[in-house]
Parts: C-alpha cells; sequence; structure tokens
C-alpha cells in the first residue's frame, strides 16, 4: 500500500494524470507470496495443490447444492497462468519499488503485533 500511495504521489508531482497503470514490483504467484507469509508467520508448509480432476468434483457438487455456475470460472482462473506487463510502472523515473519479502515479513510482524495471532507459533 505505501508503494501505490508514493507512486500516485510521483505521479501528481509529475502531471501524468489520466494514464492506465499496473503496479508491481516482481511476478510473483500467490502460492509463493503465501509460502514466504506463511514462513514469516514460522507456519509450516504442508499445502498441496489439489489435482485440476479434484477441483472439478468438488466445483461440480458445489454447483448441484447451490444451483449456481460461477464454479467452473473460479476453477479455469486457479489453475491457469496469467501475466501482466508492468514495466512501464518499473521504469518510471526515481521510483522504486520496496522489496516484495520486505514488505511480506513487515506485514506478518504487524499481524503480530494485533494479538490476533494467538493460533500461530511465535518463533
Amino acid at each position: 500500500m505505501r508503494d501505490v500511495v508514493a507512486f500516485v504521489e510521483k505521479l501528481i508531482r509529475l502531471d501524468r494524470t489520466g494514464e492506465r497503470w499496473l503496479l508491481s514490483a516482481e511476478a510473483l504467484p500467490y502460492d509463493e507470496i503465501y509460502r514466504q507469509l506463511g514462513q514469516h508467520l514460522g507456519l509450516k508448509w504442508t499445502f498441496r495443490p489439489a489435482p485440476k480432476w479434484l477441483a472439478s468434483i468438488f466445483v461440480g457438487a458445489g454447483q448441484l447444492l447451490r444451483g449456481e455456475g460461477l464454479g467452473v470460472h473460479i476453477l479455469k482462473s486457479a489453475y491457469s497462468t496469467v501475466y501482466y506487463d508492468v514495466t512501464k510502472s518499473q521504469t518510471l523515473d526515481e521510483f522504486r519499488y520496496r522489496n516484495v519479502s520486505d514488505s511480506l515479513r513487515e506485514i506478518a510482524v504487524a499481524y503480530r503485533l494485533s494479538g490476533k495471532d494467538a493460533l500461530l507459533p511465535l518463533s
């Protein structure tokens, strides 16, 4: 969030309003973000992705029970890889993103300090 605020301030100072920007320091898949955040929280990585066929069964069963058709779109999204070109925001003069790993570490520390970590090991 701090990077977004700093980026918008920079755009306003440069009078570059009305443009579209994708803001991202790195192209990290969600599982890597979750892994790093869990590591900073001291959690064991026990996650193993479900095979697509198994996920399809659960989504299909959920659709039958709820009478909804949203699950297929979620399933396709969950098992696809999408890349976005963020080079425009990474090349703005005099702007540098914070390191993602450092940001995730700060998020973990803030979470622990918030008192909501009663079930998390504090190692």
